[in-house]
Parts: structure tokens; C-alpha cells; sequence
């Protein structure tokens, strides 16, 4: 089923690409072939009973450029061939492709956005253990379909506001029959109008938006919100911000409750052309409500930072959910949530070096049953050009996932060193040392592994 719901889409997008459209592009085709040869001392990533074993990994990868005319598109495919050298029984090939594109049919008016990702995820956290990789032989494992297509219309009224009008159709696809919601689907429908007036001291926008779940026994389960935000310029680089509406949340046995008129307030201020800072702070149906987005950048140094707080799915969520490779399933249901989220980064460069350190924290509130769980992702990455041609590198990363109802602590630490080096313009060898454990506090998730790997690369254009 995941393959021909796979092969539909892919023709739907190649009718898109290859209609007349497409051909005013200009296309770029880059194949690639890389070869990896791994030793890992705990390939089965068991607690107590840890083997070693090498492993042979052939990658030949394909990417697409578009970029003019009415299109702009990005797609790519890989396969993965992997041979063990104890662990023949477990030789695998794993598939992945990516795709993003712009379909302007009629320019600054009509176009269609779309994006698609194929690949591998874990399909729990708990029941055993989460592989960083697909070298690892685990049957924690499941390949995973995402896709949106994206309708939007924009154009102006008059001379005071513009409007768009957009209808979003996202999916989410497994294939592994244990998983109860093998295939998701949501539906988004957006109309908004706002001033455009620019340069004056008062700016409105009016907007209103529609998500249907697609929720196991429950074909009418949607959210609603309809809103009017205000903007007053007190002074050059100081706005004031008030906003209010109404907001349905029709979700059966909902604890967080039925949804009731909002607002909120907050201010925005510009006081560089390089720093923002816009707040805002309110009452929803389900309690207080923070908004916040500070944005910094220097000529070496970049800061961002966003807190949001939404009303969506698991099945939405679980892609941008962990930054350890294996991006585990929060759960086999698509369920309705309450997200609180914080992500920060800090990122800089110097002549020789380029560095950064990442923060995501999520809250996650069921709304049937008011659970709650708990994801900390920490990152941080350092490289050093020690030569024209040659890079070493440092990388860290800590996930933290904690479920506040069993009392339930697991996390995840991937710890990285490589050297790089580049022969012409298409070739280059790296080799890589990554430390991957993985610790809980009932003690029935702990196990760690050490890998080695050597890796050639070769770019055929």
C-alpha cells in the first residue's frame, strides 16, 4: 500500500515537472557514490549481550536542481546497500528520496507547494532499542512516507489589503502493520487578508484557519481559529501589538475544553536592522498562552529564537521530533495535542572555523487523557578547516525524553569526531568515531555502542 501510495504522488509531481511549465527551467543533474565501511562493537545495540561486526555500505544518490520559468524544485533519491561481514542474514537495502517544489502557474497569483520525504524511523522508544542509523540490525524499524500539497492563491483588494486564500493536504504513512494509524491524513484550509499600507503607524490583519484531523472513530474532528491581530507604531522601531477572536476546538472528550473567544497582547521592537524582538502574552480556552520570537544576527554570529504553543497531531510533530537519527514514533495512534515549543540556536564563523549549539524543548499534552511528555534535544557542533582541503570536526547531541505519567526518563547521547578531507573538486575521504548510549531510569533501556567508519565520496559533476 505505502509503495503505490508512493508511486501515485510521484507521478502527480513528475505531471507537474514535466508539463510545459517546467521546461523554461534550467536543471542541474548531480549523481554522487559513496562507500562506507563500518565497525561497530555492539552492531544489535543489545544491553548485556554486545557483539561486534563490520559492515559494508554502497550509496549511490541522485539530486535534481529546477530553478526558473514557472518552477523551482529540489528532489533527490538514495539507496542504501548494506552487507554485514558475521550478520549476512541481515544484508538490507533502504530507500530514501526528498522533494520540494514551487509550481508557479500563474506568476505572483497562483502556485502550488509541495514537498515530500521518504525514509526510515524507529518505531518505539521504549520496547527496544532506537537505532542512530540503519546500520544498526534492529526490527525497531519502519519506513515512513511524509507529504503536503499546497495550494495558494494570492492578490490585493483595491489599494488597502491583500488576501491569500490557501488549502493544505498533509499525510503521513507507515509501512509496519503494528502501527493502529498506518496512514494519517489532515486537511488545512487558510484565508487571510491584511493591510498593506507599509510605511503607516497602523497595520491590521484578519485571518482565519481550519484543520480537520483524520482521527481514528471520529469523522468530525477539527480546529478552528478566527482571528484579528492589531499593530500600533508608538514610535520608529516600537509596536504595539493586540489581538483577539475565536477559537473552536471540536474535539470530543477534549479535557482542555470546547474553545472560547481569546486575545492577546505584546509589543514588537526592531532596534537594529539586524535584531527583532516580538512577544505576546493571552488567554485561550485552555489557560495562559505565550508567544515569543527574538532574532539576532552579527556580521560572524547568528541568534534565533521561537516559542509557540499549537493545537496539532502526533503524526505532525514526529518528524522534527528528535535530533538523534531513528525519530522513534511517540505513539502508534494519531492523537490530538496541546504542543508548547522552544527552539534557540546560536551559530558563528571565524576565518577558519564555523560553530553553533541548538536547543528544542516540547511539551506535549494529550487531550483526551491530559498526559504529558517531555523532549530536550541539545546540540552542538564545532569544525575547524586546518587546511584548504582538510576539516576536523566536533559533534554532541543529547536527547532527553521524560513521560511525566509512568515518571519515565530516557536519553539519548551521540558524541562525534571526524576528519575530512577533500582530492580535487568531486572526491572526498572522511573518517568518523561516534560514541552512541542510550540511558533509562528503570534501567531497561540502557546499552551503548562505539562505531568506526571510513567513508569515499565521489561527485560525478
Amino acid at each position: 500500500m505505502l509503495l503505490l501510495l508512493t508511486r501515485k504522488i510521484l507521478f502527480f509531481y513528475l505531471f507537474l515537472v514535466l508539463s510545459p511549465c517546467a521546461w523554461a527551467a534550467k536543471w542541474e543533474l548531480t549523481p554522487s557514490v559513496s562507500a562506507t565501511y563500518t565497525y561497530s562493537d555492539n552492531i544489535n545495540l543489545s544491553q548485556n549481550n554486545r557483539s561486534g561486526d563490520a559492515a559494508l555500505s554502497l550509496n549511490p544518490r541522485v539530486l535534481i536542481k529546477g530553478e526558473g520559468g514557472r518552477i523551482d524544485l529540489t528532489a533527490d533519491y538514495g539507496l542504501q546497500v548494506i552487507r554485514y561481514r558475521d550478520n549476512s542474514q541481515s544484508d538490507e537495502e533502504f530507500h530514501s528520496a526528498g522533494l520540494d517544489a514551487n509550481i508557479k502557474l500563474v506568476p505572483d497569483s497562483f502556485h502550488v507547494e509541495t514537498n515530500a520525504r521518504y525514509g526510515q524511523q524507529a518505531t518505539s522508544l521504549t520496547a527496544a532499542a532506537i537505532p542512530q542509523n540503519n546500520l544498526a540490525i534492529t526490527s525497531n524499524r519502519t519506513n515512513l512516507l511524509t507529504y503536503q500539497i499546497k495550494p495558494v492563491y494570492r492578490g490585493r483588494i483595491g489599494n488597502k489589503a491583500d488576501v491569500q486564500v490557501d488549502y493544505t493536504y498533509d499525510g503521513v504513512q507507515y509501512d509496519n502493520n503494528s502501527i493502529q494509524d498506518q496512514h494519517v491524513r489532515n486537511t488545512n484550509y487558510h484565508v487571510g487578508l491584511n493591510s498593506t499600507e507599509a510605511y503607516s503607524s497602523f497595520a491590521w490583519s484578519l485571518n482565519h484557519n481550519r484543520t480537520d484531523f483524520n482521527v481514528q472513530n471520529n469523522d468530525d474532528t477539527y480546529y478552528s481559529l478566527t482571528d484579528l491581530t492589531l499593530r500600533y507604531r508608538i514610535a520608529p522601531k516600537l509596536s504595539l501589538i493586540a489581538g483577539g477572536g475565536d477559537e473552536e476546538n471540536h474535539i470530543s472528550n477534549s479535557l482542555l475544553g470546547p474553545g472560547d473567544a481569546y486575545w492577546s497582547g505584546g509589543f514588537s521592537w526592531v532596534p537594529t536592522s539586524r535584531t527583532s524582538i516580538e512577544v505576546t502574552r493571552g488567554e485561550r480556552f485552555y489557560g495562559n498562552s505565550t508567544t515569543a520570537s527574538i532574532l539576532s544576527a552579527g556580521k560572524n554570529i547568528r541568534f534565533n529564537l521561537t516559542y509557540d504553543e499549537s493545537i496539532t497531531t502526533t503524526t505532525l510533530i514526529l518528524p522534527s521530533l528528535y535530533s538523534v537519527p531513528g525519530q522513534p514514533l511517540v505513539d502508534v495512534e494519531n492523537e490530538l495535542v496541546l504542543q508548547e515549543a522552544l527552539n534557540a540556536t546560536l551559530s558563528g564563523s571565524t576565518a577558519k572555523t564555523d560553530y553553533g549549539v541548538t536547543f528544542n524543548k516540547r511539551k506535549i499534552t494529550y487531550q483526551e487523557a491530559v498526559n504529558r511528555e517531555n523532549y530536550s534535544a541539545y546540540s552542538v557542533f564545532w569544525n575547524w578547516s586546518i587546511t584548504p582541503r582538510s576539516t576536523v570536526g566536533l559533534n554532541g547531541t543529547r536527547q532527553v525524553t521524560d513521560f511525566l505519567v509512568t515518571n519515565q526518563e530516557i536519553i539519548l547521547d551521540s558524541y562525534e569526531l571526524s576528519f575530512e578531507r577533500s582530492f580535487g573538486r568531486r572526491g572526498t575521504s572522511s573518517f568518523q568515531y561516534t560514541n552512541y548510549q542510550s540511558s533509562s531510569s528503570n534501567g531497561l533501556n540502557d546499552y551503548k555502542s562505539n562505531l568506526y567508519q571510513f567513508i569515499l565520496t565521489w561527485n560525478f559533476r
